[in-house]
């Protein structure tokens, strides 16, 4: 899910009172030798001013009505900005501001009930907002709908609905929705498979660092579907995949280490990145660490860690890691 930010309000100041002031420096005293003296990060401080002086703003922007003063109120008690975090208060302020038209509160009050911050975790009210957000024109809200769409939470599962809001949404820009379609045309999930598109739309996503997206371009040079095959090229979206967080990008680049496929063959690299994938919930770098452990190819052979790498792997639906 994604948030929308802080937006700028429009009030009836002096230009110039906006701005920051020089202010005439102050001596620092010297530090003595044994006990030298700490001064606080200048930068720090300045962000924690700022902060407490743009709440004092917006509340009063609001108690004045101001909706954008409500709802840059909601993200400072959201994300604990110049005040103590209350996510129950942001999600108050979020419904006011909604309940006004603003589809930016209804994207970030819908975010709030698709995680359960603030208020009762409800996927079916997220996706309400979500769609109230994308019918009035934003777009990050269509994307959040997708994914919901996509794995059915909250809504009936519909791939082609999922695809239609990432089209949707894509077409006007937003690259985290050109990936989610990118590999929706990989996959042939709501959409008939098309290689090309699916290269089309990722690799723009992958550039702007949807490591989503990289993976998917990893998979097409990997199997020479919609672009040349090369795993060389493969092996580096990869790798951009699996620093980047996206953890099927760890396993696959593990594979390519295991069979020295686009790169040179390293078991024990291999068995590195299915442990980092492993251990944050990729099963089926699970069935492959316990593999390795099996026969001790690349770590110690461990017939008891192996048994229990494949039977997670097997209980987290790994056909593979099942038999015996």
């Amino acid at each position: 899910m994604q948030f929308l930010q802080r937006r700028s309000i429009v009030t009836l100041v002096t230009v110039g009172m906006l701005g920051c002031r020089s202010q005439e420096a102050k001596p620092i005293p010297a530090p003595t030798p044994s006990k030298p003296a700490v001064v606080a990060n200048p930068p720090a401080v300045a962000a924690t001013k700022q902060a407490a002086a743009n709440f004092a703003k917006d509340q009063e922007s609001c108690t004045a009505k101001n909706r954008d003063g409500c709802y840059n109120l909601g993200l400072a008690y959201e994300h604990g900005s110049g005040v103590a975090k209350d996510s129950a208060k942001a999600a108050a302020l979020y419904e006011q501001v909604c309940a006004a038209g603003d589809v930016e509160g209804c994207n970030n009050l819908g975010a709030l009930y698709e995680k359960g911050d603030g208020v009762t975790k409800d996927l079916a009210k997220a996706a309400t907002f979500y769609q109230q957000a994308c019918t009035g024109g934003e777009l990050v809200s269509c994307n959040n709908l997708g994914n919901l769409f996509s794995s059915g939470n909250g809504v009936s599962k519909d791939a082609a609905k999922a695809a239609a809001l990432y089209q949707q949404a894509c077409s006007r820009g937003l690259l985290a929705s050109c990936a989610s379609l990118g590999r929706a045309y990989q996959l042939g999930t709501g959409v008939v498979v098309d290689f090309v598109k699916a290269a089309e739309l990722s690799m723009p996503a992958c550039a702007d660092g949807d490591f989503r997206a990289c993976l998917t371009m990893g998979r097409l040079h990997e199997a020479g579907t919609g672009v040349g095959k090369d795993a060389i090229k493969a092996a580096g979206f990869f790798e951009q995949a699996c620093s980047g967080g996206t953890m099927a990008g760890c396993t696959d680049l593990g594979i390519l280490y295991a069979s020295g496929i686009g790169v040179t063959k390293d078991m024990a690299k291999a068995v590195a990145l299915y442990q980092q994938a492993c251990s944050a919930g990729e099963l089926g770098s699970c069935n492959n660490l316990g593999r390795a452990y099996q026969v001790g190819d690349g770590v110690g052979k461990d017939a008891a860690k192996a048994a229990a790498l494949l039977r997670q792997a097997c209980d987290g639906g790994v056909a593979e890691a099942c038999a015996k």
